[in-house]
């Protein structure tokens, strides 16, 4: 190797003892006309299934935050009403391409029925509470009225 025998002996203690450093490892390859060749094995199987095992765990944890992050996004997007507006603006990009497309589905009729029902509903309510106003104040000018033609 070209060293002297004490550094021999200091490099096998070093390796006994867990710590030889890799330069001190390849000067002995060198002098001994060997090239340093450092590697891990698995425990278990090959190298070839440990990577497809890390694969298929790094994969399983990106599906889990991308369907975390769908579940967050959704709520807001059904909120704002995405899908109508994407499908309208579809619609219409589709119609000035020159493409024929079939009428949105929709219930407009009912819509406005509702609508009609909602506020017709809004007036009942106020005139239920105006009917019972009135009916009291009607009931007072009534006992006001009676007394005054018993006074007579």
């Amino acid at each position: 190797m070209g060293v002297r025998r004490w550094e021999v002996h200091r490099l096998e203690k070093a390796e006994k003892n867990s710590r030889i450093m890799l330069a001190s490892l390849r000067r002995a390859a060198k002098g001994l006309g060997c090239e340093l060749v450092y590697a891990l094995a698995p425990k278990e199987g090959t190298l070839k299934e440990l990577a497809a095992e890390q694969r298929a765990v790094h994969e399983r944890a990106l599906a889990k935050k991308r369907e975390e992050r769908e579940a967050q996004k959704k709520p807001w997007l059904e909120e704002i009403g995405w899908r109508e507006k994407f499908l309208g603006s579809m619609r219409t990009l589709l119609r000035r391409e020159g493409f024929r497309v079939r009428p949105r589905k929709t219930e407009r009729g009912v819509e406005k029925e509702l609508a009609a029902f909602r506020e017709a509903k809004k007036l009942a309510g106020v005139a239920g509470v105006m009917g019972r106003v009135m009916s009291k104040s009607a009931s007072q000018q009534i006992s006001k009225s009676a007394g005054w033609l018993a006074d007579r």
